[in-house]
């Protein structure tokens, strides 16, 4: 038989199956939610905030720490070495330390960075040995609430002396400070990049979450099923 839209069945008494339309002839829709991602992204972004508080927390604790446990302070200003300082490495102290340059009134990040990169310490070590830290060849760098790392070192046990200067200023140190505080506390520099890595990951996971979280909100429109058209049957 022959439908009123043109189409033959071969039995008039079949709908086939299709999208239902209203009456202006628009196929139908509801709206599907997707509870999984919504479920995950909850979870995720609830996670990611939380990491990124205690990174944030764990790193006021250590520019704390670095500042109330410091073996040594010293004052960079001019060009070339000041003062040195020394300090007894050992029992009580440790054997790895960090050189900070505090900055705490904080500043154009640009000019900062490079008293940082301009900074040269020398170390000489209680068995006669020597190194040199350099700002600018650091392997891990850190900024933990102004107090930014220079570089680290190690030292056996015994009377250690640090030599810090500025080298002579060129176009690239423009905006240096005239004088810095420096101090010297125990710990790798790598202990006081944690905290950041942790804000950044919790910052990364929370973002992920809210992302997947917002999907599954929006969710998507479903056509609702129904008949395509209803033949009409000229007889029998």
């Amino acid at each position: 038989m022959t439908g009123g839209l043109g189409v033959t069945w071969s039995d008039p008494d079949v709908r086939p199956a299709g999208v239902a339309r209203d009456h202006g002839g628009a196929p139908v829709t509801r709206h599907v939610r997707g509870w999984v991602r919504i479920v995950v992204g909850t979870v995720g972004l609830s996670a990611g905030v939380a990491l990124a508080v205690l990174g944030i927390l764990a790193s006021v604790d250590h520019r704390s720490r670095a500042l109330d446990d410091a073996v040594a302070r010293g004052v960079l200003e001019g060009v070339g070495p000041t003062e040195p300082v020394t300090f007894v490495a050992g029992e009580g102290t440790g054997h790895e330390f960090t050189i900070y340059l505090d900055t705490p009134g904080g500043g154009n990040e640009v000019h900062l960075e490079r008293e940082v990169q301009s900074t040269t310490c020398e170390v000489e070590r209680a068995d006669g040995t020597a190194a040199t830290v350099l700002g600018r060849l650091q392997g891990v760098a850190s900024d933990i609430g102004g107090l930014r790392s220079v570089g680290g070192f190690s030292a056996p046990t015994g009377e250690t002396t640090v030599t810090c200067g500025w080298r002579d200023p060129g176009r690239q140190d423009r905006g240096r400070a005239d004088a810095r505080t420096f101090v010297v506390s125990p710990g790798a520099p790598s202990e006081a990049g944690r905290g950041v890595l942790l804000t950044l990951g919790g910052v990364t996971v929370a973002l992920a979450g809210g992302a997947l979280l917002a999907w599954g909100i929006h969710g998507r429109h479903r056509f609702v099923a129904g008949a395509t058209a209803t033949p009409q049957v000229s007889g029998r």
